[in-house]
């Protein structure tokens, strides 16, 4: 290793190259990963003695690039309609809540009926569902540990009570904001089960795994679209929230084609960008 390598000034350089055209994900090995490890690399070297320093951890005069920030693009509303119908009937009120009430995946999923005003016009928007890396779902608060409540206009009212009169909700019990087993008096009380009438279950009257629900019903609705492509396509990650009124989009997940490029496979929030 050269000794201008050993200096900020390398490593401003070093920055500079991955901010240039190749930087423009912020992935892989050409952002700010790609200085996360090469610092460890340098580490390494101090350990062993052949560093006096990391030049990595000069922050203060060497920066690391950052991603650059892409516009969403919104769906036009024949997609969102298109998507909607390559859905099962029981599922399409999570895209009429996506689009109309801007809900994430998880929100959607941990939506009660308890949580639709009709009368007020509101919906309360207070937990989401999620799974824990061993498959053990529960309640948390939504995305931020923020709620909302957002307005309920009179044809999603509709289309939720045309939709909870052929799939009535379901009373599921889960766990809330972590699903181990508590082991103090406080965790029990932080951990205490909560049982919300669901407004999205599956056919067998379960809460949804969204894993499965995006890859049998969400990823074949968008094939079905025309928003992926059916030949060539396999989902690498998928997860998420895209789900949005007309203004905003179901962010996604990303899939590999067969030339080996990577596209965002949008989620249930995208649509309400459209």
């Amino acid at each position: 290793m050269c000794a201008a390598s050993r200096g900020p000034g390398h490593r401003r350089c070093r920055a500079a190259r991955l901010e240039g055209p190749t930087a423009d994900t912020g992935r892989g090995v050409h952002g700010p990963r790609d200085l996360d490890q090469l610092s460890t690399i340098l580490e390494a070297a101090v350990e062993d003695g052949h560093l006096v320093k990391n030049p990595c951890k000069g922050r203060r005069t060497v920066k690391a690039p950052k991603p650059a920030k892409r516009k969403a693009k919104a769906w036009a509303r024949p997609t969102v309609e298109a998507v909607r119908a390559g859905l099962q009937e029981r599922y399409r009120i999570a895209v009429d809540l996506g689009v109309g009430l801007g809900l994430r995946q998880g929100e959607a999923f941990g939506l009660g009926e308890e949580d639709v005003d009709f009368d007020a016009g509101v919906v309360h928007v207070r937990r989401q569902l999620r799974w824990d890396s061993k498959g053990r779902p529960y309640f948390c608060l939504p995305k931020g540990g923020k709620t909302r409540d957002v307005p309920l206009s009179p044809n999603l009212a509709k289309r939720v009570r045309d939709h909870l009169r052929r799939f009535p909700s379901v009373a599921c019990t889960l766990p809330w904001r972590n699903p181990e087993p508590p082991t103090t008096e406080l965790e029990a009380r932080q951990r205490k089960p909560i049982t919300v009438r669901l407004v999205l279950i599956t056919s067998q009257g379960n809460r949804i795994n969204y894993s499965m629900w995006n890859r049998l019903s969400w990823r074949p609705a968008l094939a079905t679209a025309g928003v992926l492509k059916k030949v060539g396509e396999k989902v690498r990650t998928y997860g998420g929230h895209s789900r949005r009124n007309p203004s905003t989009k179901f962010p996604g997940r990303t899939c590999s084609t067969s030339s080996g490029t990577r596209t965002p496979v949008p989620s249930l929030r995208q649509a309400s960008r459209s």
